[in-house]
């Protein structure tokens, strides 16, 4: 991970990691910190909404940015709204993912983000 990606990254940014079978969502919290949904721990227990490092969020791979806050107020309003969430163990695959969380994050509602980037 470059180092200084992690300073120019604002608050709030919407980050974008693939993965296998798909593409793994996150909203940038500062200090190299992201706030995302864990989804599956495994194949029959869900994982909570947590605050982890960006490398662990990126797990050895690329994370793109596919959204900027406005401005910092947006950005900072953005994680104040992931971190009211953290610990919420109700991951739903088809209902409330990683993308409908960041995209709750960002917006205040919650639907399905274009995981394209």
């Amino acid at each position: 991970m470059d180092k200084r990606l992690v300073g120019e990254l604002p608050l709030g940014a919407h980050l974008v990691t693939p993965r296998r079978f798909y593409r793994h969502h996150g909203l940038y919290a500062g200090g190299g910190r992201v706030i995302h949904y864990r989804g599956f721990k495994d194949l029959f227990r869900r994982g909570p909404v947590e605050d982890i490092t960006l490398e662990a969020f990126a797990n050895g791979r690329q994370v793109l940015v596919k959204d900027l806050p406005a401005d910092p107020f947006a950005g900072a309003a953005r994680v104040e709204r992931a971190r009211q969430r953290l610990g919420e163990d109700r991951y739903r695959l088809l209902s409330n993912n990683c993308v409908h969380f960041v995209n709750w994050c960002i917006r205040g509602a919650p639907g399905f983000v274009s995981s394209e980037i």
